[in-house]
């Protein structure tokens, strides 16, 4: 993809001029805070890494392996149903070979 003209203009077309915007206002608890949270195994648990926590959340050990992933549908269910009906102001995203 990196060798279309096209595809790369038009990704470009969204880019901001300054890809990082600094201020000094930390986010309260009371703010809409949009961030990433990645669930991974690491030698035999899963883990929680959620960069508005002081570090990674052990959350067990995981049963298989190869299907660790299958660990982590049950919490990302429960964290989906603390949302009100309709709301969709969240997003699923899976890493995968």
């Amino acid at each position: 993809m990196s060798n279309s003209e096209l595809i790369r203009t038009s990704h470009n077309s969204f880019a901001r001029p300054e890809p990082f915007e600094m201020t000094e206002k930390q986010a309260g608890k009371e703010d809409d805070v949009y961030h990433f949270t990645a669930y991974m195994p690491i030698d035999g648990n899963l883990y929680e890494l959620d960069g508005l926590q002081e570090g990674p959340i052990l959350l067990g050990p995981i049963k298989n392996k190869k299907d660790w992933w299958k660990d982590a549908q049950p919490i990302l269910r429960e964290r989906m149903q603390t949302f009100a009906a309709g709301e969709t102001s969240f997003n699923i995203l899976a890493v995968c070979r």
